[in-house]
């Protein structure tokens, strides 16, 4: 909202500035002081509605079966099988059936 009311000031800022009693001065525009504000806040809010609309995507992403399972196998797989070759080496193979149906059960 701060940011609409900031724009809005900008821009009104803008027409006065290039208002002249003969009309609209365009030759000038771009020296006047609200100009390239409103052009960097211009920018600032396209940053930000692109960012935002990347950052929905990847939260909608989790609503695809697929996709959870695929992140689910990219981030979980490698701690498992850390934690797995830990106790390998530790020579504790008792848990060795465990690991492997908790591998099982991530694949599912």
């Amino acid at each position: 909202m701060c940011t609409a009311i900031l724009t809005a000031v900008l821009t009104g800022l803008f027409v006065s500035e290039i208002s002249t009693p003969a009309g609209i001065a365009w030759k000038t525009f771009y020296k006047t002081y609200a100009f390239w504000p409103l052009v960097g806040m211009s920018w600032i809010l396209y940053w930000h509605a692109t960012h935002t609309v990347e950052q929905e995507n990847d939260i909608s992403n989790f609503t695809n079966e697929e996709y959870c399972l695929a992140y689910l196998r990219s981030q979980c797989l490698p701690e498992l099988a850390e934690r797995a070759r830990k106790k390998i080496r530790e020579g504790d193979t008792s848990d060795y059936e465990k690991a492997v149906s908790e591998f099982k059960e991530t694949l599912e």
